[in-house]
């Protein structure tokens, strides 16, 4: 947090510097100069981000902001991508941007975590779960975001926070599939889907694989009932934007009143079982 208040400190001194260098990045600066946190997100995301020649002051103001926490969630990984490709291009704080990626990089002692933690974002575009509600019940719904999860359940909500985003990852929708368990009484259980594209390797730009998480919801809480990391992999700059997941994975309820999970692949089909929670 401290390291990322000084940044933000630093506003008052380069504004002047970044006006000349590009109007509508400084129009997000001296949003950050006022306090006004959301307006500087929405001006500097789109300019560092989604483009396909992202303004690297830009990307340094919004890293600042992802460093501190304010106007967008707190995120050290999505700050060390931004200030990675900041740091990766000519201007006035590409110096600065460097440091401070190697600040952050010091506590790692693994140089693949190191890598995997400052991709800088002009190589591996940063993605980020889509929201999506499901109502499971009368009182029951799930809602989910790249910072988490949140559970009503009986009139009490419950936030899980988590980061459900990262470097050179393409997160498809989530899918909701209920399953009707035989029993005395019968049963129905949640579960949520998570499928997301993602590099084999950091310095591997061709390789995508797509990866599944299934998490069961119990009441107020959630568990993972299963996964497998590569569905599907292909050769390909970028990953599809849209897969048909209903045909790649599969639940079904089992005669002893369990739920297993099929992996459709011709080439080698897998299964597990998920396991049973109290409920």
């Amino acid at each position: 947090m401290v390291r990322g208040l000084h940044v933000l400190a630093l506003l008052l001194v380069v504004a002047p510097r970044v006006a000349l260098a590009q109007a509508t990045a400084a129009d997000g600066v001296q949003a950050i100069v006022r306090g006004d946190y959301e307006t500087a997100a929405r001006i500097l995301k789109p300019l560092a981000e989604n483009t396909a020649q992202p303004d690297p002051i830009a990307q340094f103001f919004l890293a600042a902001m992802y460093d501190s926490g304010r106007g967008v969630p707190r995120d050290r990984f999505h700050a060390c991508s931004l200030y990675a490709s900041a740091a990766s291009a000519a201007g006035p704080l590409a110096h600065a941007a460097a440091d401070i990626v190697q600040t952050i990089r010091e506590p790692l002692t693994a140089a693949a975590a190191a890598a995997q933690l400052c991709m800088p974002s002009n190589e591996a575009p940063w993605g980020e779960a889509p929201a999506a509600s499901f109502t499971l019940g009368p009182n029951h719904w799930v809602r989910l975001d790249a910072g988490g999860t949140t559970i009503g359940f009986e009139g009490v909500e419950r936030r899980k926070p988590g980061r459900l985003a990262g470097a050179a990852t393409v997160w498809l929708p989530f899918r909701y599939t209920p399953v009707d368990v035989e029993g005395s009484p019968p049963v129905r259980r949640h579960f949520i889907h998570s499928f997301i594209w993602h590099r084999n390797a950091p310095d591997d730009r061709s390789t995508w694989s797509l990866g599944w998480i299934v998490t069961e919801v119990v009441g107020a809480d959630t568990f993972t009932a299963g996964g497998d990391p590569r569905l599907v992999t292909i050769e390909a700059p970028l990953p599809p934007a849209t897969v048909d997941t209903s045909r790649l994975v599969e639940l079904r309820a089992t005669a002893d009143g369990g739920v297993e999970w099929i992996v459709n692949d011709p080439a080698g089909p897998r299964r597990g079982v998920a396991p049973k929670r109290d409920r």
